[in-house]
């Protein structure tokens, strides 16, 4: 009896395996495990991260274009 469980535990491994081997984990067993390969950080948000020279260079930016603003309406 044992060996036929091993048997059907085995064969059950090698089909779960090709299934999401062939279709990955968003196709695989209907969607079950769809969502759960995407990474905790996605590479858009990574792009959108500025670092701090260029944070306090728009910083710097826009208060040189307000001032250049106020100055024009003084003329």
């Amino acid at each position: 009896m044992s060996r036929i469980l091993g048997i059907i535990a085995i064969a059950l491994a090698a089909w779960a395996g090709a299934e999401l081997y062939t279709q990955g984990f968003d196709g695989a067993f209907g969607g079950l495990f769809a969502g759960l390969d995407d990474p905790v950080v996605s590479l858009e948000d990574v792009e959108r991260v500025q670092s701090l020279g260029e944070r306090v260079g728009g910083h710097v930016q826009s208060d040189l274009d307000r001032a250049h603003e106020r100055l024009g309406e003084l003329e």
